[in-house]
């Protein structure tokens, strides 16, 4: 049976427990798929993000990433492969030894999952998505109470805000985001991702 969606990113229990979950993704030793339909993701207090379509991109993507988490003294480290073309966003997540762990795609209308529907994971393919895309998308629309604060000039920074204040930051190492180093801090949760690209193949 699969597992209902979590609405939030965070359940109530601790961060550390949250990244274990999303790094070491503990629903692996099952072949569940979970498609589901995707509303706005609540990224932080009274703040929801709108996931973005493929094409919204604008530019055809395979890179492979290695991502490393840390909270506290708390670090976690994943490689991921992601793929970008029109129609489709596909993550697919591999520990170290080159174990696969997961795999998310996204077409803009419906989100699917594997083997993300295990009903104790703490952080759900949504909020991975939308951490994607604060991080990497060229373009995101204020919307609600979500705005965006950036400079196109080095050093590079974009900013997610509520009413004015910051509740996630990204500074990149070179643009377009993707070719280099990008660290991501989410304020109001104290998480942060280092996401270095390690091979990358775009098509315009």
């Amino acid at each position: 049976m699969n597992a209902p969606f979590h609405r939030h990113c965070m359940k109530t229990r601790s961060l550390p427990n949250l990244i274990i979950g999303l790094f070491l993704l503990l629903g692996a030793t099952g072949c569940l798929k979970d498609s589901m339909t995707v509303a706005p993701v609540r990224i932080a207090d009274r703040l929801d993000f709108e996931l973005r379509p493929p094409e919204t991109f604008g530019q055809t993507l395979s890179v492979l990433q290695r991502i490393k988490a840390q909270h506290g003294d708390r670090t976690f480290e994943t490689l991921v492969q992601l793929e970008i073309n029109p129609e489709w966003v596909t993550l697919v997540g591999f520990t170290p030894m080159g174990i696969r762990t997961f795999t998310v795609r996204w077409s803009g209308d419906e989100l699917i999952s594997e083997p993300l529907a295990d009903a104790d994971m703490p952080f759900g393919p949504k909020c991975i998505l939308a951490d994607l895309q604060m991080a990497l998308w060229p373009e995101i629309p204020a919307v609600g109470a979500l705005q965006i604060r950036e400079t196109q000039e080095p050093p590079y920074l974009r900013e997610v805000l509520r009413a004015g204040v910051a509740v996630v930051r990204v500074r990149y190492e070179t643009m377009p985001a993707w070719q280099g180093r990008i660290d991501y801090h989410h304020l109001e949760r104290d998480y942060r991702l280092s996401i270095h690209p390690l091979k990358n193949n775009r098509n315009p």
